[in-house]
């Protein structure tokens, strides 16, 4: 059997120590650019989204060369897309490195078990165990996480949206 020694338990805490300076680096350097990025993109999304079916619901445009009509409504549902994509990215990379931070926590709880290590690699997973109570988020300035959940807020926002202004 496999015993882990105190180089393990070491690698794991730096590998866990570099991803959370990265998340409070990016956080703190990068917090209100990535706010406005989001924002910007949000934005642009629900515009472009709603213009494209304005445009292809709108009567006058049905008179008026069609060849056009089409182009403007995939140009208008091309650019809210890359907006959605780019939302989706930062959301997802965020969401990928939040979720190693978390998987060391468990990592550390099962190397707990006494039948897989010696008596010092105990003692320095005690201490590596009070560092995993903190799980940093990456942020947008500090007014919501960027993870995937931000995508799903993000989507049933822009669909009640559009469709209110549907309705209209």
């Amino acid at each position: 059997m496999f015993q882990y020694n105190n180089k393990h338990i070491c690698a794991l805490r730096l590998a866990r120590s570099v991803l959370c300076d990265t998340v409070h680096t990016v956080n703190s350097d990068y917090g209100f650019q990535i706010l406005c990025e989001i924002a910007y993109a949000f934005v642009t999304y629900v515009m472009f989204s709603f213009i494209a079916m304005d445009t292809k619901n709108d009567p006058r445009l049905a008179d008026s060369i069609e060849g056009y009509s089409r182009v403007q409504v995939i140009r208008d549902f091309c650019i809210s897309y890359v907006c959605l994509i780019k939302i989706l990215t930062i959301a997802a990379s965020c969401h990928a490195v939040s979720s190693e931070i978390s998987s060391t926590s468990r990592i550390v709880q099962k190397f707990l078990s006494p039948r897989h290590i010696n008596a010092d690699a105990h003692a320095e997973l005690q201490f590596s165990q009070h560092l995993c109570n903190d799980n940093p988020r990456f942020t947008a300035f500090g007014f919501f996480e960027l993870n995937l959940n931000l995508c799903c807020s993000i989507a049933g926002t822009v669909t009640t949206y559009t469709v209110l202004l549907q309705l209209k």
